[in-house]
């Protein structure tokens, strides 16, 4: 995952290495997991995600769980490559 600091405003769009497209991804986290990201394809760049960050942090926190989980997943299956890992730290 590639994603500049974000400086302001509720929103970050990280981009998801190795991932080509990240429409399906997101379809599955609203569809199986309850968490809505928008596909980056929306923006013109079908390689990122955009994620809202404005709720409490307890549901951010779970939401980048189940993101993280299910785009491992995804990455695992596509490919035996290494350095295919998803990490998501938080921050204070």
């Amino acid at each position: 995952v590639s994603c500049p600091v974000v400086r302001g405003g509720v929103a970050a769009f990280p981009r998801l290495t190795g991932m080509a497209d990240t429409t399906p991804l997101c379809v599955e986290l609203a569809d199986d997991r309850g968490v809505l990201v928008v596909p980056g394809s929306c923006f013109g760049h079908p390689d990122r995600i955009r994620v809202g960050f404005g709720g409490p942090t307890d549901e951010l926190t779970a939401g980048l769980a189940e993101l993280a989980s299910a785009a491992h997943a995804r990455m695992d299956g596509a490919s035996d490559r290494p350095g295919r890992a998803i990490h998501v730290t938080r921050n204070g």
